[in-house]
């Protein structure tokens, strides 16, 4: 089952069916098969996943863990991935991801880095209609205070669906703080802050994978409701300057955009919050070759301080439909597993 490889790839499923046979040939492209690990753990499918995996050409050099009836949720798929494997470090990709952009001589340049934990860039795959803009947008604006904040030494975020991360520090995280079936990615975060683990982030196009936004207004609402418990559950003991200059930053936007009506004044500084903010998503997207739209961040601006102070509030309320189950921090169903 184990290979005598360094490093494994990470890839929990559940009812991945139209995305894994994608995956799986991005993979053999890049030649990843003569120096990973390649590890599928199943997340109770009920689609035809496993046959995707098994009828693939890199089948055979699949390593594919089922879980067990007793067991759920990406953590703990994870949670079995490592377990399973003799490797020092893990990179964990979503099933979902298209490896369009990674170049592989950069990527194994990173896994030389002095580090416990990689934090990788994702970028979102550019869509038709409203939905697909508001979620570009978003995206960009969330990978930009990512990236700042590990710059400045202070993380704030990671994103599961691209990060490297060393066996030791997985297995020394309290995998209960954000419930089974969320989180893992802000989990592993607040270990590495806790401990004083070493966080190296590397910010550039060809170490970036590609993800495509949800496709209904019913998903976007329940995607955003379960960042936002992330975000709420954010513990004191890894509170720091960037948490608080990211939350001051938004509510700074919040009273200008209401003292207008006051005085128009404060449009002067709504337009400098404004213009400051569009040119650090701007450095951020040349960093990663992003399509970059100026004027849409422009106005974005004024829009996210309500629509994230919206999904902040109603989440304290909200039992999150995801994949067939029911979650909140407080409360994980089993249903559908």
């Amino acid at each position: 089952m184990t290979k005598n490889k360094d490093i494994a790839i990470l890839i929990p499923f559940r009812d991945e069916e139209k995305n894994l046979g994608v995956l799986l040939d991005d993979l053999d492209r890049l030649g990843f098969k003569n120096e990973f690990e390649l590890i599928f753990i199943n997340d109770h499918s009920s689609d035809h996943s496993l046959t995707v995996l098994k009828s693939h050409r890199l089948f055979s050099h699949l390593t594919i863990l089922d879980l067990s009836t007793n067991q759920f949720g990406k953590k703990k798929a994870l949670e079995f991935g490592v377990k399973s494997s003799r490797c020092a470090f893990f990179w964990s990709i979503d099933a979902d991801v298209r490896l369009k952009k990674i170049r592989f001589e950069q990527l194994k340049k990173s896994l030389i880095l002095d580090f416990d934990l990689l934090v990788l860039p994702v970028t979102m795959v550019d869509g038709i209609g409203l939905l697909r803009k508001i979620q570009i947008l978003e995206w960009q604006l969330l990978q930009t205070w990512t990236f700042l904040s590990l710059a400045s030494g202070y993380p704030l975020m990671a994103n599961g669906a691209n990060l490297v991360f060393k066996k030791e520090l997985f297995l020394e995280q309290n995998e209960n703080r954000f419930g089974y079936l969320s989180g893992d990615d802000m989990n592993i975060l607040h270990q590495a802050m806790i401990s004083s683990s070493k966080i190296q982030h590397l910010n550039l196009e060809a170490t970036s994978v590609e993800i495509e936004g949800v496709n209904t207004w019913s998903e976007f609402f329940d995607q955003r409701w379960r960042w936002s418990g992330k975000i709420k559950n954010y513990p004191r003991s890894v509170m720091h300057i960037f948490v608080v200059l990211f939350s001051f930053w938004n509510l700074l936007f919040l009273l200008s955009e209401i003292l207008v009506f006051y005085s128009l004044k404060f449009t002067i500084m709504l337009i400098i919050l404004a213009a400051i903010q569009v040119v650090f998503i701007s450095r951020n997207q040349r960093q990663v070759h992003g399509r970059f739209t100026p004027i849409a961040h422009f106005l974005f601006s004024f829009i996210y301080p309500f629509m994230s102070l919206f999904f902040f509030i109603t989440s304290r309320f909200i039992h999150v439909k995801w994949k067939g189950r029911t979650l909140s921090l407080k409360y994980v169903s089993e249903s559908g597993k």
